[in-house]
């Protein structure tokens, strides 16, 4: 074995460009490939820092009263409890509830933070430890909270703050309980306060009643190891309909924890990405590894006496597949260790273009050490085999009867047209991707977002609302203020059940989004009326009037729905234009706008632009002279509206550079490989150019071998690819035509690409001198 890691370093130190290209190829491929799975183990091990998480499940729900069933996570707050007593396959069950951005306040401190409610269930479920304090005291004693280490340090510094006082809302006075641990980024509970749900009603106004009507909290039961998972979700399917009466049909089911960050319950999310990028890194290095192939039996004519002489001598088979996988496998460890400098190179901007901030430490964690272990073992046997038994297969006599290795062998161009298929489908997908995302961002919404600021509505602000209002308008930079109940084209709404309308016999049923906002709503958001009108703040007797959509219209069959008598014999005032008031993953659904002040979470102020900071100072400034609890923050409304493709987008983008990375590695294997075409070529050159053939003849000739391969390899992709996008832009309601320039535009890069990787080598040979080529033949 030292012998052969010796003749392998020997060949390695002598540096030619074969090796040098299966280095640098096999160093990016491995580089790309620990990247993106670095990505990949991040979203696939949310939630898995709780002991239990095999067995932790969310009861969802699934609203199956129309054809289109929909799914939820919201559930009756008793569920937990009934769950507990009635099923005796769950050992554990929890609600839980989360509000985000309540004041808080200690001494001089303010702060908004997420704060969460639970019952005592909750720990037996999750794994979040204590640093300090005791969790009992959170469900014996009223008023008292847990806080995680990151907030406690935010408002106490290195003190203890166990046992400490701290202002929760408006004027809720609270006792410190404990500390927590701070919570891993990957996980999809997140808050920065944990209380008892006994304090529900206390800081937010909700009761929280043992009301099998309010579908409101979450629901996570934890069931023994042995459970069938599969029968204990059917069994509890039609449970809720046991315990209340309702006009739609509940469906109940569970979602396993270890699912809920990659699978949105209504299709989609994350695990999308999972796979692609998946298959894309494996790919990448499969890439890598073919390269690693071809040029491997390409060098045949370089080392069959070398081989042939070794036989000669007494050298097994076994002997040689050893040595040359030994060599192989040298040359893919000097490639990890090459990539890991490349790695620590480009690190920083691959946390930027993903968003997320990855410790160094994950690189040396045991399951990752293993995994890059089993992955070179993978690489070396599919590198080091093939060569191997090819190489060995060669009889001693060959390099004495002037033995060509084929120059056309089948493997190796089925394998150079795989290569080009990938990187014809990723340049396909990569421009579809680009062209979608870009589509989203330039799409009519309906509304303009333009310059109109969310600002958070607090408890001690509701009340002063029409003084605060008043003030702000004092300022000639701010246009409209107005109140809604959810972020326009953000949130997602909440929902009813709508089967009472004028003419309607009881037969038609439809499911309505809704939304609450106050007087000034088209103003802020630039939105046009149909017909009819708005709510006014001269007509009293708008509280009990409606505005829908037209999509709802239509959807009613009204064809004169102006001052139609609707839910709670409510009068509908006006007709709005259709809007996208939620994700355009989604189409425009039917929407009722009702004026429910006590709905409202939101200040949406409309500014003209001019100068932003100093109105923002204003706006603070007004603020802050209203609210002594709350702490001043905002969120631009055309800025969250992008936060919501912001992870598309940057997915596009690094789709986009592993496409590239594919396209470089392929043009290098092409690269030596068409430089081994030529110089076993080069005497039937030095005689074509001896009998008069010109030099772009000769480029013909020696890459029209390639193109062949290349055009195979388009008319491939071009299905696969179509069948893969089409699939892929079903996720979104609002989505591009594939025109035929984009299929083309990609099998003219990857011609184009490898024309010149060819030109390269072949303008080189054709342009030698026949003389000097014949006298060296």
């Amino acid at each position: 074995m030292l012998y052969h890691f010796i003749i392998a370093l020997r060949r390695i130190r002598k540096g030619t460009l074969p090796t040098l290209i299966n280095i640098c190829g096999l160093s990016i491929s491995l580089a790309a490939f620990i990247l993106i799975m670095i990505w990949v183990l991040n979203e696939i091990n949310y939630d898995k820092f709780h002991e239990n998480y095999a067995d932790i499940f969310r009861v969802n729900l699934r609203d199956v009263t129309y054809n289109d069933p929909h799914n939820y996570i919201s559930t009756p707050p008793p569920l937990a409890n009934d769950m507990l007593n009635d099923f005796l396959e769950i050992k554990h069950a929890a609600t839980y509830k989360d509000e985000s951005r309540i004041p808080v306040k200690y001494m001089d401190i303010r702060l908004n933070a997420d704060i969460s409610f639970c019952n005592r269930d909750f720990f037996s479920i999750f794994t979040f430890p204590l640093v300090a304090g005791n969790i009992d005291q959170l469900f014996d004693n009223p008023h008292t909270i847990l806080l995680t280490a990151d907030i406690s340090e935010k408002l106490y510094g290195d003190a203890d703050p166990v046992g400490k006082n701290i202002l929760i809302g408006h004027d809720q006075e609270f006792s410190v309980a404990g500390v927590l641990e701070e919570i891993p980024s990957q996980s999809t509970l997140n808050f920065e306060i944990l209380t008892s749900l006994d304090n529900l009603e206390k800081l937010t106004g909700d009761s929280y009643e043992n009301n099998w009507n309010q579908w409101s909290c979450e629901t996570f039961i934890l069931l023994p190891e042995n459970t069938d998972k599969i029968a204990f979700s059917r069994k509890i399917t039609g449970y809720a309909t046991t315990k209340a009466e309702y006009k739609w049909i509940p469906e109940l089911y569970l979602q396993p924890l270890g699912k809920i960050h990659l699978y949105n319950i209504n299709g989609g999310g994350p695990i999308l990405y999972v796979t692609i990028f998946s298959i894309v890194a494996s790919v990448i290095l499969l890439i890598a590894c073919i390269n690693f192939i071809n040029l491997a039996t390409a060098q045949a004519l370089v080392r069959i006496k070398e081989i042939s002489m070794r036989k000669i001598l007494g050298a097994s088979r076994k002997h040689l597949i050893s040595q040359v996988i030994t060599e192989s496998s040298i040359m893919i460890i000097f490639s990890l260790f090459l990539s890991f400098g490349i790695i620590e190179l480009i690190f920083p901007l691959f946390e930027s273009l993903t968003g997320q901030v990855f410790p160094r430490t994950d690189l040396f964690s045991s399951s990752f050490i293993l995994l890059l272990l089993g992955i070179c073992l993978l690489t070396c046997l599919i590198s080091g085999l093939y060569p191997a038994l090819y190489l060995t297969m060669i009889k001693p006599t060959a390099s004495f009867n002037q033995f060509r290795a084929p120059e056309s062998s089948l493997i190796r161009k089925i394998l150079i047209t795989f290569q080009y298929f990938i990187s014809i489908f990723l340049i396909i997908s990569s421009i579809v991707v680009f062209k979608q995302l870009g589509y989203l961002t330039h799409q009519e919404l309906g509304f303009n977002s333009e310059h109109v600021i969310y600002i958070t509505l607090s408890q001690d602000l509701h009340s002063q609302y029409s003084s605060f209002k008043n003030e702000l308008q004092r300022n000639p930079q701010i246009r409209s203020v107005t109140l809604t109940s959810d972020k326009i084209g953000i949130s997602s709404l909440g929902s009813l059940d709508l089967n009472k309308w004028e003419g309607n016999t009881g037969d038609k049923q439809i499911l309505v989004n809704i939304l609450s906002v106050s007087y000034d709503f088209l103003e802020t958001f630039n939105i046009e009326m149909a017909e009819g009108r708005f709510f006014s703040e001269n007509l009293t007797r708008d509280e009990i009037g409606v505005v829908f959509n037209e999509t709802a219209v239509q959807a009613m069959g009204l064809t004169d729905p102006v001052g139609t008598r609707t839910i709670d014999d409510y009068p509908i005032l006006g007709v709005i234009k259709d809007f996208n008031y939620n994700s355009l993953h989604s189409e425009i659904k039917p929407l009722i706008i009702l004026f429910q002040p006590d709905w409202y979470a939101y200040i949406a102020v409309k500014v003209d632009g001019q100068d932003l900071p100093a109105t923002l100072k204003f706006i603070e400034k007004t603020y802050n002279d209203f609210t002594s609890i709350s702490r001043f923050e905002y969120q631009f409304a055309d800025a969250a509206f992008d936060q919501l493709y912001r992870s598309e987008h940057r997915m596009g983008i690094l789709f986009s550079i592993f496409t590239f990375v594919a396209i470089v590695l392929s043009s290098l294997g092409l690269f030596g490989l068409s430089l081994f075409m030529v110089q076993r070529r080069l005497r039937e050159i030095g005689i074509r150019k001896a009998c008069g053939s010109s030099v772009q003849r000769i480029l013909l000739l020696l890459s029209l071998d390639f193109i062949k391969w290349v055009l195979i390899a388009f008319v491939i992709a071009v299905p696969a690819a179509y069948y893969f996008l089409v699939n892929w832009l079903m996720n979104y309601a609002y989505r591009i035509t594939m025109d035929i320039w984009i299929f083309l535009f990609a099998g003219s890069i990857a011609l184009v690409v490898s024309l010149v990787t060819i030109s390269i080598q072949a303008i080189r040979g054709a342009n030698a001198n026949p003389v000097d080529i014949l006298k060296n033949e």
